[in-house]
C-alpha cells in the first residue's frame, strides 16, 4: 500500500503510480478533476482495476473524464463517509452517462442509519432528514473533543453503544439509494476535509484589534467549495493587519482551515440577535469581488499590457483557471484568488499546451504574473512553442 503526503502533487500521484503499478485507486472529487485533466494519466493509470472516489460534490461530469483516462474494465466505486466512521455507504457506478450530483449509495452491511425525530415524506415516499449512525463496538473509543462531544448519545436500545449526529440532511428513496442534501449547520467539507466555520470564526477575532468576522465558502460550478475567504471588522476604529490576522490563523489551525484571502470592512452584516448574518455577507463578499474582478480586468490591465502573442497566450491559460477573461501582469496569483488546487490545475495547463514544466508552488509565491509569464515564456521560445 502507498500513501502520499497532503502537500502531493497531481503529478507526484502520476508518478507513484505508474512507478508501483497500482491496481487499487483511491482519492477525493477535487485532485481527480485535477487527475482526470493530467497528459500522462491515461499511461499511468492503465492497471487500475479499481478506483474508489468520495466526496458530497461528484457528479457525473467527473465520473465521464475519469472513464476517458480509466482502463474500459476498471471497476468505480464511488462511497460516502466521515472519520469518525470511514464509510457509511457506497455503489459500484455503472458505465453509463449521467447528469447532476451522484448518489451516496446504499449502506454497507451491519451498518445503522437512524433519522433524527420525524423525517419528511415526498412525493416520490422518499425520507428526508437528519444523519446519524450507531457507532461500531470498535469505535467507542473514538476521540470526543469540546466540539463534537454533544454529537454522541446513547443507544436507544443497545447499552454501552452511541449514536453518533452527522449534521447531514439525506433523502432516503425507495429503493434504499441515500443522496446528499446538504447541511444542518456551517460546516462544509474542503478537499476532504470537514470544516467548521465558526471555529475559524472564534479564532480569527482572538487576534489583535478584530471585533467580528465571517467566513464565506467560495463553490465552482460543479457546488463544490473551493476556497475560503475570512471578511474581518475592527473595534470602532482600530486598524487590523490582515497580515498578523493570518499568521496568528496558521499558527492556530491546520492548513485546510487557513482562508485564501481576508477581506477587512468598517462592518459586517448581522442579524437582529447580532450574529453574522450569512446570507447578507454572502452577497456582500460577492459584490466585493465583482468590484475587484472589474478593477483587474479594466483597460488599464486589458491583455494589450501583455507584450507579445505568446504572453497573451500564456496570460490566457492561467487566466481560463482562475475562470476569469483575463490576467493583469501587475498583479500576484495570490491577488485574483488563485489557490492550491487551481495553481495545479494551471501548471497541468501550461504543460500540456507550452510544454513547460512548472512548480505549482512558483504561483503561488509573490511574484508579478507579469515576470512569471515572461520567464515561462522564455522556456517555451527555447521549446519551440
Amino acid at each position: 500500500m502507498v500513501y502520499l503526503p497532503e502537500a502531493a502533487t497531481v503529478t507526484d500521484f502520476i508518478e507513484v503510480v505508474s512507478k508501483h503499478q497500482c491496481t487499487v485507486v483511491c482519492g477525493y472529487v477535487g485532485f481527480l478533476r485535477l487527475l482526470a485533466k493530467h497528459p500522462d494519466a491515461k499511461q499511468a493509470l492503465a492497471q487500475v482495476k479499481s478506483f474508489d472516489t468520495f466526496g458530497d460534490g461528484m457528479d457525473w461530469k467527473d465520473i465521464d473524464a475519469l472513464r476517458a483516462v480509466l482502463p474500459e474494465n476498471t471497476i468505480l466505486i464511488h462511497g460516502y463517509g466521515l472519520a469518525e466512521i470511514c464509510f457509511l455507504a457506497s455503489h459500484y457506478v455503472e458505465p453509463i452517462s449521467g447528469a447532476g450530483k451522484l448518489p451516496m449509495g446504499k449502506p454497507h452491511k451491519g451498518i445503522e442509519l437512524w433519522f433524527v425525530g420525524e423525517p419528511e415524506t415526498d412525493a416520490e415516499g422518499a425520507l428526508i432528514g437528519e444523519l446519524a449512525v450507531t457507532m461500531p463496538p470498535s469505535q467507542n473509543g473514538y476521540w470526543r473533543t469540546n466540539q463534537n462531544a454533544d454529537r454522541f448519545v446513547p443507544h436507544p436500545t443497545r447499552p454501552g453503544l452511541s449514536v453518533f449526529l452527522i449534521g447531514d440532511i439525506i433523502k432516503l428513496q425507495p429503493d434504499g439509494v441515500v443522496r446528499f442534501r446538504g447541511r444542518i449547520d456551517n460546516q462544509i467539507k474542503l478537499r476532504g476535509h470537514r470544516i467548521e466555520l465558526e471555529e475559524i470564526e472564534v479564532v480569527a477575532r482572538q487576534a489583535q484589534n478584530v471585533d467580528v468576522a465571517g467566513v464565506v465558502p467560495w463553490r465552482n460550478e460543479h457546488g463544490d467549495v473551493e476556497r475560503l475567504i475570512l471578511h474581518v471588522a475592527p473595534h470602532d476604529i482600530e486598524v487590523i493587519d490582515g497580515d498578523a490576522v493570518m499568521h496568528h490563523i496558521e499558527a492556530a489551525l491546520p492548513s485546510h482551515m487557513h482562508p485564501s484571502a481576508i477581506v477587512i470592512s468598517p462592518s459586517l452584516p448581522a442579524t437582529t440577535t447580532d450574529k453574522i448574518d450569512r446570507v447578507r455577507l454572502a452577497e456582500f463578499d460577492r459584490q466585493v469581488r465583482d468590484h475587484e474582478i472589474a478593477k483587474a480586468t479594466s483597460d488599464e490591465t486589458h491583455d494589450d499590457a501583455w507584450p507579445d502573442a505568446l504572453s497573451r497566450r500564456i496570460a490566457a491559460a492561467i487566466a481560463q483557471e482562475l475562470e476569469l477573461e483575463t490576467v493583469p501582469p501587475d498583479m500576484t496569483f495570490d491577488d485574483m484568488d488563485g489557490d492550491s488546487l487551481t495553481a495545479l490545475a494551471a501548471a497541468l495547463h501550461i504543460e500540456k499546451v507550452f510544454g513547460v514544466t512548472i512548480d505549482p508552488m512558483d504561483l503561488l509565491d509573490d511574484i508579478l504574473l507579469g515576470d512569471l509569464v515572461a520567464e515561462i515564456a522564455d522556456q517555451a521560445e527555447a521549446l519551440g512553442a
